[in-house]
């Protein structure tokens, strides 16, 4: 995040913080507003431009290479599992494109399916 201020000589300077490093840079101009415009246009020049959000199934390809280098075999197949089930039961849209409302509709649904397993378990005795 930038900060932008004015120092003694009128002139508006903004700082702001590059991979753990200051910027200070000059505006080159005494108009606040000039300065609030140049520090906009000047913004892209340091800070990272954000990539889209991932769907699920670019997640989950970016994630399995992880999961495999720091999970055990099995948790890899349940989280595998989950997201493959996720995707099927949801659609494989992008991350930020689920509603909270979507997500606990999958939630129950996994509920509903896992009770009636056991249901069928506790039946077949």
């Amino acid at each position: 995040m930038a900060t932008l201020f004015r120092r003694a000589n009128g002139v508006y300077y903004y700082v702001l913080s590059v991979k753990g490093r200051r910027v200070w840079r000059s505006t080159r101009t005494t108009c606040k507003e000039e300065a609030e415009k140049n520090l906009q246009e000047l913004r892209s020049e340091f800070l990272p431009k954000r990539s889209s959000k991932p769907t699920i199934s670019e997640f989950r390809e970016q994630y399995l290479p992880y999961a495999r280098t720091n999970l055990a075999p099995t948790t890899i197949a349940l989280y595998d599992g989950a997201i493959r089930a996720f995707i099927r039961h949801l659609g494989d849209k992008r991350i930020d494109h689920y509603s909270v409302f979507e997500i606990e509709r999958f939630k129950c649904a996994i509920f509903v399916r896992t009770l009636s397993k056991i249901c069928n378990l506790w039946n077949s005795k």
